[in-house]
């Protein structure tokens, strides 16, 4: 479970280096270790909502990703 809780917050990371290197998205503030928490979701909506529709297909589908792996994080305790 260690390892797959590992992987996943591995993959994590790469999605947020990847926004980070498009020009519209500032993730800095935005850390591997906050996409623990529930309220990650929320803030990084929060954050783009103002230029939503400027965001190219592949930052919005990168947000999803971010979504359904932190989802993906909390339904792993109750498969243990």
């Amino acid at each position: 479970m260690r390892g797959i809780q590992k992987a996943v917050i591995k993959v994590i990371d790469v999605c947020l280096k990847e926004m980070r290197k498009t020009n519209k998205v500032d993730v800095d503030d935005l850390m591997v270790e906050n996409g623990l928490f529930k309220s990650f979701d929320e803030i990084v909506r929060r954050q783009l909502d103002p230029i939503w529709h400027t965001l190219r297909k592949k930052s919005k589908q990168l947000i999803s990703d971010l979504k359904t792996l932190r989802k993906l994080l909390d339904y792993l305790p109750y498969y243990e």
